[in-house]
């Protein structure tokens, strides 16, 4: 990503661990249809972008050792929840579809769908990242 002009400053993204997000948004991603999730409230300031990427699932592995053992991609399941409504600039790209949301809907994509997002507004861009098990 480097040799293509992405660096530390315009590639920003702030988290909220799983442990730290309000137990009333808890409550709420729990009603999705997934076990053994991993949440991930992502907040994109202005003028930051994330290049085009499949996700690792680094964090479920390490939160969940021995179910990462048990199963592989084709067992998961992963959302994305817009908590920010769209304003003018802010994207979220899945694959080639380029995604209109409000806040509260969601998304879901497979494992390996290349996905990517920019903030060329002026609010901060919220979305949460739930990585999980199918029910």
């Amino acid at each position: 990503m480097l040799s293509k002009g992405y660096n530390k400053e315009n590639t920003k993204m702030y988290y909220v661990d799983h442990d730290n997000l309000e137990p009333a948004l808890i409550d709420v991603l729990h009603t999705l249809s997934i076990d053994k999730p991993v949440f991930s409230m992502n907040i994109q300031p202005p003028g930051s972008v994330v290049p085009a990427h499949e996700d690792t699932w680094r964090i479920w592995y390490d939160k969940f050792p021995d179910e990462a053992k048990k199963h592989t991609f084709e067992d998961t399941v992963f959302y994305i929840v817009f908590i920010s409504p769209q304003e003018i600039g802010h994207t979220f790209t899945a694959g080639t579809t380029n995604i209109k949301w409000g806040p509260g809907d969601v998304i879901e994509m497979p494992y390996y769908c290349k996905h990517a997002t920019s903030n060329a507004g002026f609010t901060n861009k919220i979305a949460v990242q739930c990585l999980g098990l199918k029910k």
